[in-house]
């Protein structure tokens, strides 16, 4: 199958809601609640979607992501045929030599997208990959996903994308210079550990009942 065929965003219908190309995951909190910067806000779960848009077209995203501006804003969205956002409504669309320090994001467009809800992740079978499954979904992996734009006025006014659903489409060079190793391949069955003759598990000594280790 062709890769061509992942190539272009794809908008579901007239709903907002768009089927992104293929990317490559970053910061993939799926399984779990990220850990916010500010302590004071609930974490979500997310995941930053890497673009290569030498190869891919984003326009849809691009689309929906200014026709929520203009939703949410009015007339204080100025007419874009490129669907650009003024300078005052901050873009969920970002340049990757803003983050020179990171793996994978040189010549990247990169975006994150978030829920409060636990995102579907499948494979290219359509199997859901669970948090335990090796190498599971994984920083750096490629995959594609469901997504759609929500405007926020807090704390100035934007656009952002939440998103909905994940397949992994391929594996990919882990980013941290970390793969994930099965603990079977790591360790040897260790059935037949009883701890040094010294060791006395749970003993009191000084009589009694056996002292916690907690």
């Amino acid at each position: 199958m062709s890769i061509q065929k992942y190539n272009k965003a794809k908008r579901i219908g007239e709903s907002m809601r768009v089927l992104t190309p293929w990317f490559r995951a970053a910061f993939a909190n799926v399984h779990q609640i990220s850990k916010p910067k500010d302590p004071t806000k609930e974490g979500r779960y997310e995941v930053t979607l890497l673009l290569d848009e030498k190869s891919v077209d984003i326009t849809a995203l691009k689309v929906v992501a200014y026709e929520c501006a203009k939703t949410a804003f009015g007339n204080k969205v100025p007419h874009s045929p490129t669907y650009d956002l003024p300078p005052w409504c901050r873009s969920p669309f970002h340049d990757g030599a803003e983050k020179p320090d990171y793996d994978g994001y040189e010549g990247m467009t990169y975006f994150r997208a978030s829920t409060n809800f636990k995102p579907q992740v499948i494979d290219s079978d359509r199997v859901e990959i669970g948090p335990m499954d090796q190498p599971g979904f994984y920083s750096g992996c490629f995959a594609r996903a469901t997504v759609s734009p929500w405007a926020f006025d807090n704390e100035g006014k934007g656009i952002a994308f939440n998103i909905h659903n994940i397949q992994k489409l391929a594996e990919g060079t882990p980013f941290g210079g970390m793969a994930k190793v099965d603990a079977c391949d790591e360790f040897d069955a260790a059935s037949d550990f009883e701890g040094p003759e010294d060791f006395n598990f749970g003993a009191n000594t000084n009589g009694g009942e056996p002292e916690s280790w907690m």
